[in-house]
């Protein structure tokens, strides 16, 4: 069944639904198949015409079968009303009283076809809708075995054991709907647990940016869509100054808000579209995408201003945090290894130049051939 269909902003609860829906329908059509057997094997035996056989089988079995091809196509989910559950049980109901009448001799039979419709159906009810339903078909059975008149064998107690058997079917649905509740709230947690292991898995439990693995990744997702496009993308790396002084100084602690801090202030500073990730300790990866080196400066000279606008004294008196970073764009034949190196590079070079400063590096272009007259 396919689960890209979009109808509207209830479509992902049908879609889950539709899989017990199409189960249902081919409950039905299998009741009424063997329903129409048993039809047969009374024909054969000389218990009733064989005209009233073929005649189940084509209302039965083809009703059935229509209602199974709406499910298994998934017709139904182009209707506002997606919910048959009523019309399909009426539909059988109502053919089992008419054969009933017909055959009266077998009403057991039609009984048993109705009875085995409403536990097919029940889940889907609502507590209305299955009193409504139980009182309409005790008083339609009741009428059909008045007229059967002598021809159906014990019809009082027929009717009773109906009405009895079909009451008795609400603490077994009253059971099953906690059942159905509390297995949807249970994939509803496990839902939430692995969505939020997949999260752990992805992020820095620290800052809450992107771990290692999940920016390289995207860095390798990037390259690739660079090759396909032709468009360009920048890749920094940032590490903050003097950062090991900041933990000796004052805390690990404070170290860690300072982390948190220059987090917070970078996802909040640059794009949608970008990528901030904690790469280990105090360094961080930047991916720029569809971004020119010099606009990829500029982006950088605007996140350095926004750290050093921070009042970092509300973490600890006397506390300045700035950052260093290399800056680079990716080249063509370029691998992710040579643009971390290049970045690297360019960073390391910021460093020896005095930190607090971005330096930006290129691939080198390849020489060109100089001709010798």
């Amino acid at each position: 069944m396919r689960e890209n269909r979009t109808n509207d902003a209830s479509e992902p609860i049908d879609l889950e639904h539709q899989a017990y829906r199409l189960r249902l329908s081919g409950l039905m059509l299998g009741c009424a198949l063997a329903q129409s057997a048993v039809l047969a094997l009374c024909a054969w035996l000389g218990t009733i015409d064989s005209r009233l056989t073929l005649a189940f089988l084509a209302c039965g079995g083809g009703g059935a079968l229509v209602f199974w091809l709406v499910h298994r196509f998934g017709i139904n989910l182009h209707w506002r009303h997606r919910e048959l559950t009523m019309l399909q049980f009426l539909s059988t109901a109502a053919l089992q009283l008419i054969f009933m009448i017909l055959a009266p001799n077998l009403a057991i039979l039609f009984l048993l076809g109705a009875l085995a419709a409403f536990a097919c159906c029940m889940a889907q009810l609502t507590m209305r809708q299955f009193w409504i339903l139980w009182f309409v078909y005790v008083a339609a059975s009741g009428f059909a075995l008045w007229l059967t008149g002598d021809a159906a064998p014990t019809p009082g107690l027929l009717w009773l054991f109906l009405a009895l058997g079909l009451a008795l079917l609400v603490p077994i649905r009253e059971q099953n709907q906690r059942m159905r509740e509390q297995l949807a709230t249970k994939s509803m947690q496990l839902r939430a647990a692995l969505a939020k292991i997949d999260g752990l898995g992805r992020h820095d439990p620290l800052t809450g940016v992107l771990n290692r693995h999940t920016l390289i990744e995207t860095l390798e997702a990037e390259l690739l869509r660079a090759r396909r496009t032709g468009h360009p993308f920048c890749f920094a790396v940032v590490d903050l100054d003097h950062f090991r002084g900041v933990n000796e100084t004052y805390g690990s602690g404070t170290g860690d808000m300072v982390l948190k801090t220059l987090s917070d202030c970078a996802v909040r500073l640059l794009r949608a579209l970008d990528r901030f990730g904690r790469i280990g300790g105090e360094q961080f990866g930047i991916v720029l995408p569809a971004t020119w080196l010099d606009q990829g400066m500029i982006a950088m000279t605007r996140l350095t201003k926004a750290v050093e606008a921070i009042d970092w004294k509300d973490i600890a008196a006397g506390l300045t945090v700035t950052f260093s970073a290399g800056l680079t764009t990716n080249a063509a034949n370029d691998t992710v290894e040579a643009i971390i190196k290049r970045a690297e590079n360019a960073l390391a070079q910021a460093k020896s130049e005095g930190r607090n400063r971005i330096v930006q590096a290129e691939e080198a272009l390849p020489e060109m051939p100089v001709d010798v007259e």
